[in-house]
């Protein structure tokens, strides 16, 4: 009984005591408070852009031969759209002063003219028109003539393919020398890794950085220099074919003022002369 006695008398005392101390205050209850707290203050987060200078700076050493690589492609890229041009392979008024010689057979004249010519057509018919045969009114020695234009286009084409072959060079050299500037910086990490430990992870990012960095720089570099390795090699490739074709048909056209018959020479006259031939 004198236990349930002390019992009652500490849990008054107790409950005594909590209802003395002040309620503690729940917003939108309490009069006194606003229904939404304020917001807490936040730190600003200091921010540090990015720029194509910093880029280029994380990149490291390797920048600098990329950097030259790029340099070179551009110049190369200007160099063949000035040189191969129409009007530096096939000039049109060249084209139209020779095909007047050739239809009044004056050969002495329209070789003269191409010899004076600087262009890839004038030089190539500078060369090959000395083959030509007067003699024979059936083909005037087309076959010597084509066969001097091929020997000529295997010299000269070699000269314009020399400039254009350096895309094809810078184009599998930027992303190995790009690579070999992320194995640079891979081997820059791992050192710094094993000096410092990985307490400070922006120790890292430097060398992690140059690593990326040179690794799509270098793949940036190459894309523009293969894609200008085809279409100045298609160019070329286009350019030599309209010469050639020019020339066979300024053939052609001396061809039709000394012979006019000469597209049907060969051809059967009948079915009786076709049997004969085969007799």
């Amino acid at each position: 009984m004198r236990n349930h006695l002390i019992l009652l008398l500490l849990l008054s005392l107790f409950s005594g005591t909590a209802l003395a101390q002040d309620p503690v205050p729940v917003p939108g209850l309490d009069p006194d408070l606003p229904a939404t707290p304020p917001p807490a203050e936040t730190m600003p987060i200091a921010s540090d852009g990015v720029t194509l200078l910093k880029l280029v700076r994380s990149g490291g050493w390797a920048m600098w031969p990329l950097g030259a690589f790029s340099i070179c492609i551009v110049a190369l890229a200007f160099y063949n759209l000035w040189v191969l041009r129409t009007a530096e392979f096939c000039p049109q008024p060249l084209v139209t002063t020779l095909r007047k010689d050739m239809s009044t057979f004056q050969l002495r004249s329209a070789l003269q003219t191409a010899k004076d010519h600087p262009s890839y057509l004038g030089q190539m018919l500078g060369r090959s028109f000395p083959n030509m045969d007067p003699g024979d009114r059936e083909t005037l020695g087309r076959e010597k003539v084509q066969e001097a234009m091929g020997d000529y286009a295997l010299r000269a084409n070699g000269q314009y393919m020399l400039w254009i072959n350096y895309f094809s060079i810078f184009a599998q050299a930027a992303p190995m020398l790009g690579l070999l500037g992320t194995v640079s910086g891979m081997i820059k990490a791992f050192s710094a890794m094993g000096r410092e430990g990985m307490g400070d992870p922006t120790l890292l990012a430097g060398h992690i950085s140059e690593a990326l960095v040179t690794t799509a720089t270098g793949l940036i570099i190459a894309l523009p220099a293969l894609f200008c390795y085809f279409v100045f090699r298609n160019r070329l490739t286009q350019l030599i074919g309209q010469c050639i074709d020019t020339a066979d048909e300024l053939i052609d056209t001396a061809l039709t003022a000394v012979n006019p018959d000469h597209h049907v020479h060969g051809l059967p006259n009948g079915l009786d002369e076709n049997r004969h031939e085969s007799a």
